[in-house]
């Protein structure tokens, strides 16, 4: 038995190496930023946004095939290619150089904090995570300067192959029930706030415009003419499946580990507390494994992006044993230690900057889509209609979540930034006042015990300044939301004795329903909401003046609850 798996796992290794190009592909597309992002949709709004993924993935394929197709057929690369048969194609060539770099070194930051918080807690470390992060990307580094490319494909061959295992094995171990599985697989379609952030950290991830700028060069480097086409199209096929089927499982695994139990994502180990009580501590292990695979296989590429792509604008060649492959290597390496080094919340830090990948990829549709239709340089290999058709819709695609974007990140509010709401474990919840006296005391009462034993009805904390609300009410459907929002006091809720929905978005005047009540503080609203599910032990903080919330939702059905809200005043 045992030597069959050894003989299953070999050809299952080979199968990846085989592929070429496309593990590369995999590398910048699925790494700890995609595992997040992932978790983080799965974990808020079950399969309701694997449609996304599905287009996604699909534009991928299409993509690696357009820009392989265009290599195979010209011997050319991406920046070189457009240098020489676009019209102002070094500046094209220029903006698709300084976004991809830009993006994916921004997304480096991400990965090295994600995956060293999760080996500090798996192994439960007492160091910090940049101790570790910096030990990671020494052995990195290390394996960068060996400096062959087939040497690179055998080591990503291998993180791939340990990452798509474990996530597609971990989903049996927390796949739902029949009723929880049929509310989480509803299409979501995003209308604004969270789920467009989440629209474009997906579409950032998966629609990378690295996998497809640098895979001529990789198409070059494995030798491949117009006479492998087909093999081509194979390897983009391949890749982009397996795209779908590693990212889908880690949604699948997440809205079963946690959507299916009304609990959010605030770190990727949550995943793993809640697999331990179901499939046992190896299944924990087992998933964790999947986690640092991750985070490497998106490491190793991301180093190497700004080196080759100016290989690629030089001369078309990859070059990976010059002193400026090493030292632009080395640079990237000590990019990706700033976020260690500064900390930040990982998930939140992590689905932020997977959207910084979706603004340069209009950009790269278009250039390949103006390539591979000229037929001076393509001649017989011109893209036919069903190419064109694809690509002209990869292209929609791409501006449309670019825009969707922009906006997600406009509407993150006002104040330097805050969030129109947080949310959050109670525990840890001091952390979220920010050095504000006010909201000090509220998380300060917040923190009491005997929170489920006081009676219901007004408890003074600071005048009216600060000041607590007990309240027992009925949980409606999320149907029958009512949406309001405040001017003068940030609302903070902790539901006590039972899960809570809450409706969440940010504030359009334009939607008013009824004039607001200056008296008492509040206004009702018509407008699409995100929800999301707040548990006893967490709260949920709605800032004004665009924190518009629907409370008192119900999770399962009908319920009565005991619940706390704390106001605090803005105002001097």
């Amino acid at each position: 038995m045992t030597q069959t798996v050894k003989d299953a796992a070999t050809k299952a290794m080979r199968a990846l190496a085989a592929v070429g190009p496309g593990i590369f592909a995999i590398g910048y597309t699925i790494g700890t930023g995609s595992v997040t992002s992932m978790a983080k949709a799965g974990a808020d709004y079950g399969l309701g946004l694997l449609w996304v993924l599905a287009l996604s993935c699909l534009f991928s394929g299409v993509l690696m095939s357009a820009y392989g197709r265009f290599a195979a057929v010209t011997g050319e690369t991406a920046l070189h290619g457009m240098v020489r048969f676009m019209p102002c194609g070094r500046v094209v060539a220029a903006l698709v150089f300084i976004g991809v770099v830009v993006g994916q070194y921004t997304c480096l930051g991400g990965i090295m904090i994600l995956t060293s918080g999760a080996i500090k807690e798996a192994f439960g470390l007492s160091c910090g995570v940049f101790p570790i992060a910096c030990a990671i990307m020494d052995a990195m580094y290390a394996l960068l300067m060996v400096g062959r490319y087939s040497f690179f494909e055998k080591i990503l061959a291998f993180f791939v192959f340990l990452m798509a295992l474990t996530f597609v094995v971990s989903v049996f171990a927390t796949w739902p029930d029949a009723a929880t599985l049929k509310r989480a697989i509803r299409p979501l379609a995003p209308s604004g706030g969270a789920s467009l952030l989440m629209l474009a950290a997906f579409v950032g991830t998966t629609m990378a415009a690295p996998t497809f700028v640098t895979r001529p060069l990789l198409v070059r480097e494995k030798g491949w003419g117009s006479g492998d086409l087909k093999t081509e199209r194979r390897d983009s096929a391949v890749s982009a499946s397996l795209m779908f089927a590693v990212s889908g499982s880690v949604m699948a695994v997440a809205a079963g580990a946690l959507f299916a139990h009304g609990r959010g994502l605030e770190k990727i180990l949550d995943i793993a507390a809640t697999l331990e009580p179901v499939a046992g501590r190896f299944a924990v292990s087992f998933f964790m494994v999947g986690v640092l695979a991750a985070g490497l296989s998106s490491v190793f590429p991301i180093m190497m992006v700004a080196p080759l792509l100016i290989g690629d604008w030089k001369d078309g060649r990859m070059e990976t044993n010059t002193p400026l492959f090493r030292v632009i290597c080395l640079v990237a390496a000590l990019w990706g230690l700033v976020v260690p080094l500064l900390g930040s919340n990982p998930v939140t830090v992590t689905v932020a900057v997977q959207v910084s990948n979706v603004f340069v990829l209009p950009l790269a549709v278009a250039a390949i889509l103006f390539l591979v239709n000229r037929r001076s340089v393509m001649g017989e290999h011109c893209a036919g209609w069903v190419m064109n058709a694809l690509l002209a819709a990869a292209l929609a695609f791409a501006v449309a979540t670019a825009a969707a974007g922009a906006k997600a990140l406009l509407d993150r509010g006002e104040k330097g930034g805050a969030d129109y709401f947080e949310r959050g474990e109670i525990k840890s919840c001091e952390k979220h006042a920010r050095g504000d006296e006010r909201l000090e005391k509220a998380f300060a009462f917040l923190k009491r015990a005997d929170l489920p034993s006081l009676a219901v009805g007004r408890h003074e904390i600071d005048g009216d300044k600060v000041f607590a609300l007990v309240q027992e009410c009925e949980l409606k459907p999320v149907s029958d939301m009512k949406i309001e929002a405040h001017r003068r006091y940030i609302d903070i809720q902790a539901p006590l004795t039972a899960a809570e929905a809450y409706g969440v978005g940010r504030l359009s005047d334009a939607n008013a329903a009824l004039p607001f009540d200056v008296e008492k503080d509040i206004g009702f609203y018509k407008q699409p909401m995100d929800v999301v599910v707040v548990n006893p032990g967490e709260f949920i903080m709605f800032r004004p003046p665009y924190g518009a919330h629907g409370p008192s939702c119900s999770v399962d059905g009908p319920r009565r609850i005991k619940k706390l809200v704390i106001k605090v005043l803005v105002e001097p």
